[in-house]
């Protein structure tokens, strides 16, 4: 309790600071002129039901998969066959990732996370349906999975617009309770997985967990978002026609030799984090002869380690990223020293998950610090590619021995780790600048 009131009292100093320091344009953000109505909605549609619940999407075909197997009516599904099935999902996570600036060009953040989570509806009913339609056909269902691949991009959009949408002192906090709520998801979907829904149809469990999220989501965040998904054809059209203007517009802004550097660092960063977090969640086998187990001692070590990311509002977000890399590679490489399954190597995984969660949620909180708004366009891309490709070697790594796994983990962290040292604080912000627009509407 007494940690809690310093860190609290150590943000009202650090607030009242800002606002002395930035003059009448830090006053735009004070929570007096915040509708509090609103930011709760937006935390609960946006980051609770968008946001948390992607981790059933997430987690949920480790469990999934294990039902599909066993399924007699879908005979081309088996355990040597679905990880392929597995990596089409960060497979189509990376080709999304590609063309999300071309998105980012047409669209607005908020009218994205719309358009994905209505595609994600629509997955999640093509789930439960196609493996049976085509007798469990690979292919078909490897397609199904590229696909919303593709559409869990939403994840990388949701989050910087659930940070423009939070007062500037409560970022790093919607942020973090957005990953607690995550990590309690994901504990849940194992404890459902493995007891109360163990011997229900995984029709039903896929769409409890796939389909009524999303649709709450929108409900909650954007009443008017069947309106703006309507809209979105024209809004593409009347893109187009002036598109050449608008590539004008966008090639204007031209990252620093800073800014790139800044850019690569990062990128170094996510690859680690897509690798290691998610490798972890899909070595839960590996770690331990039972795999729901393992999955919920994991995420119970997630709201430890999301938790413990506040930190970086004390010490400094730099060095807490650098630092907790560096903790993350020393536990996974002892990991990879101990007899797969045993008590010592699942420990240490879950001290190096503990670790790798404060990473993943400093470096989630330096996409919108360390750069301007105008270059974010340009390099949010580039992390969404960088996580990707280091998640699709997850469900691969995720069939391997940890002595294996953990030390490819272990290394990436230690890369990371330097990388964190060459990050800026934060971006230093011009207080002439006009101050930036904290909420939005569809």
């Amino acid at each position: 309790a007494s940690g809690l009131a310093f860190v609290i009292g150590f943000r009202q100093a650090r607030r009242i600071s800002g606002k002395a320091r930035c003059g009448t344009q830090t006053q735009t953000l004070t929570h007096t002129k915040v509708d509090k109505f609103q930011m709760l909605r937006d935390f609960l549609g946006i980051g609770v039901l968008l946001g948390s619940f992607q981790s059933a999407w997430h987690i949920l075909p480790v469990f999934l998969d294990i039902k599909l197997s066993a399924d007699p009516s879908l005979p081309m599904l088996t355990d040597a066959t679905l990880p392929v099935a597995k990596t089409a999902i960060f497979a189509g996570w990376l080709a999304g990732s590609v063309c999300l600036r071309h998105a980012m060009a047409i669209y607005s953040k908020e009218e994205l996370v719309i358009a994905s989570a209505a595609g994600l509806l629509v997955v999640a009913m093509a789930t439960v349906t196609l493996p049976h339609l085509t007798a469990g056909n690979l292919m078909v269902f490897t397609m199904l999975r590229f696909v919303y691949g593709i559409l869990m991009n939403i994840a990388t959009v949701q989050i910087v617009l659930l940070q423009m949408r939070m007062p500037a002192d409560f970022r790093h906090q919607s942020v973090v309770w957005k990953n607690v709520f995550y990590s309690i998801v994901s504990i849940l979907v194992a404890f459902a997985c493995g007891g109360p829904t163990l011997n229900i149809d995984w029709r039903l469990e896929a769409l409890l967990w796939y389909a009524v999220p999303p649709f709450l989501g929108l409900c909650v965040a954007f009443p008017n978002w069947w309106t703006t998904l309507r809209a979105l054809p024209s809004i593409a059209q009347k893109k187009l026609e002036s598109s050449k203007t608008n590539i004008q517009v966008e090639d204007s802004v031209r990252l620093t030799p800073t800014m790139r550097k800044h850019e690569i660092a990062l990128a170094t960063c996510s690859v680690a984090c897509g690798c290691a977090f998610f490798g972890l969640s899909y070595s839960a086998r590996q770690l331990s002869p039972n795999v729901y187990k393992s999955s919920m001692l994991l995420n119970m070590a997630d709201i430890m380690g999301f938790l413990a990311a506040m930190s970086a509002d004390i010490f400094g977000r730099k060095r807490v990223q650098s630092c907790s890399f560096t903790l993350a590679a020393i536990c996974l490489l002892i990991c990879s020293t101990g007899v797969p399954g045993s008590p010592f190597v699942l420990s240490f995984a879950v001290i190096g998950r503990l670790c790798l969660d404060v990473s993943l949620t400093t470096v989630l909180v330096g996409m919108a610090s360390i750069f301007p708004e105008s270059a974010q366009k340009r390099v949010l891309p580039t992390f969404a590619i960088a996580t990707r490709i280091g998640s699709l070697l997850a469900p691969f790594l995720g069939t391997l021995p940890s002595t294996v796994s953990c030390a490819l983990f272990s290394a990436l962290c230690f890369a990371a780790a330097g990388a964190s040292l060459i990050l800026p604080e934060e971006k230093k912000l011009d207080c002439k600048e006009k101050a930036p627009t904290v909420w939005g509407g569809v």
